[in-house]
């Protein structure tokens, strides 16, 4: 059930999911967000609601919403055109609203994130967004989220490109933050202060401590170019400057030292990155340095933390512990050198570093569609009398590296062509020798369940006297045609 702490949040992410960079149409949000809910919202809903709501300002005909909610899965295809020549993909504006939505499930019960989002400022657009939060009714609340969107989601100024940061937490100054005061090994610091001299015989400047590699390859660098389907090492330094001399009246011993990272969720073809790290403790000047290693994607991809892969080395107790995921909360998470309870002395021997790994995922599938008139030999187009009998052939597959949850595939048959009841039938990892399936693949589509990287499905129904074939996954829609071609009309 929708309740209304959900509905805050969705209506607030949905807004942050537009591209930043350029303007988005009313169209392309509608469609890309109807893609996720229209086989909730009642199609009636529509009759009473749309024309009253396009009075206020929307533009989108009944029509164009009423010929969505009918094609489901099939949307995409029909409103392509749209999306090519804006130069974007519905499944990235889906994968963005289901990646915020789940983000805020796995934080769900945290009391402090509850607070955040209740206490949030509505100031934009706040007549609107008091009148979605009225909604009791889920199905309500969604019909008018799908118009508010159409009417303003588009209203996105164009922005410079967004420059990664540290958390406000980390209290640092980007301009001046490799422009703090620095040492040598020779001379260090008489006070805390960390990854500041210039001549490390081992790292060189540590002020540059950041850096990233291919898992396992080769050395570590400050740019990568990130490809689909591998895991990438992000290797963090840390050191307490001050001279060792102070550790024995306490003085040069850095306190609640904290390392916290950020690691972008998405990156677009082409699009450049930060990954950064910031160092803090309490007693240090400045209080947190930070750094950053730059990456830059060859295709897009998403980026997902490696659980349990963040590791300590260090010559002290700590060495190989596993830092929790809090090392990516905005307060970050303890290190130390006995244990990991933010205590650092000074000096080398003290020194350490924390490696993690991520995995840059990709989601992509393909189906292809093939028609036979005599259930052996499939190709694109075949040739029948009307009222023979032909069988569909659809081919579906995962060539991503993510999982596709409940995949569904669905079928439009062209007029004059009728369904054989019981036809449909499925091949899979889990049904080798086949099963059948659900009527209703001309219809509302079949689920054939999850599909993990290189997993494949065949199904095959018939029908007499095609047209557009679809598979849908939470990741987007694909299409593909077989045309039956008939002795005494052509279709």
């Amino acid at each position: 059930m929708i309740t209304k702490i959900d509905i805050v949040f969705i209506f607030d992410e949905l807004e942050k999911c537009i591209y930043p960079e350029r303007m988005v149409t009313k169209k392309e949000l509608f469609v890309s967000f109807t893609k996720i809910v229209c086989k909730i919202v009642p199609k009636n809903i529509y009759n009473s609601k749309w024309q009253s709501e396009k009075s206020y300002g929307g533009e989108i005909e009944s029509s164009f919403a009423e010929k969505i909610l009918q094609r489901k899965e099939h949307f995409p295809s029909k409103y392509g055109e749209i999306l090519m020549i804006e130069k974007i993909q519905v499944k990235m504006l889906e994968a963005d609203v289901q990646r915020h939505i789940m983000v805020y499930v796995e934080r769900k019960f945290s009391v402090d994130y509850f607070k955040k989002i209740i206490n949030e400022d509505i100031s934009v657009e706040p007549e609107e967004k008091k009148r979605l939060l009225s909604y009791s009714n889920p199905n309500k609340f969604l019909t008018a989220l799908l118009i508010y969107s159409a009417k303003f989601g588009y209203k996105v100024k164009k922005a410079p490109p967004k420059k990664s940061k540290p958390t406000e937490k980390a209290n640092v100054d980007i301009k001046n933050n490799k422009q703090r005061t620095t040492f040598t090994a020779e001379n260090p610091a008489d006070y805390i202060t960390f990854n500041s001299i210039t001549n490390n015989p081992f790292l060189g400047d540590e002020r540059n401590f950041v850096r990233i590699r291919e898992a396992g390859v080769g050395n570590y660098k400050n740019a990568v170019i990130i490809e689909p389907g591998k895991e990438y090492e992000v290797y963090t330094y840390f050191h307490n400057n001050a001279k060792e001399s102070l550790n024995m009246s306490g003085k040069g011993i850095a306190r609640n030292v904290r390392l916290q990272s950020q690691l972008p969720p998405v990156l677009r073809t082409n699009e450049k990155g930060l990954i950064s790290s910031t160092i803090s403790a309490s007693n240090s000047n400045p209080t947190s340095v930070w750094d950053e290693a730059h990456i830059t994607a060859s295709t897009t991809v998403l980026l997902s933390y490696v659980q349990g892969s963040a590791k300590i080395d260090s010559n002290g107790a700590v060495k190989g512990k596993v830092l929790p995921s809090s090392v990516f909360s905005n307060k970050g998470t303890f290190i130390g050198y006995q244990a990991l309870d933010g205590l650092i002395p000074a000096g080398t021997q003290y020194s350490g570093s924390v490696v993690y790994r991520f995995k840059a995922d990709y989601s992509n599938f393909s189906i292809n569609k093939t028609v036979s008139a005599d259930g052996t030999n499939y190709s694109e187009k075949v040739t029948s009398k009307i009222g023979d009998e032909v069988t569909y052939k659809i081919q579906c597959k995962n060539t991503g590296s993510i999982v596709q949850n409940n995949m569904v595939i669905s079928d439009v048959l062209p007029i004059g062509m009728t369904y054989v009841n019981g036809s449909t039938i499925i091949y899979n990892e889990s049904n080798p020798n086949g099963t059948r399936l659900n009527d209703g693949i001309t219809t509302n589509g079949v689920s054939i369940g999850n599909y993990g990287a290189g997993a494949e499905a065949v199904v095959y129904y018939r029908a007499r006297k095609g047209y557009s074939a679809s598979v849908s996954t939470q990741n987007g829609t694909k299409e593909s045609n077989g045309t039956v071609i008939y002795w005494q009309e052509e279709y």
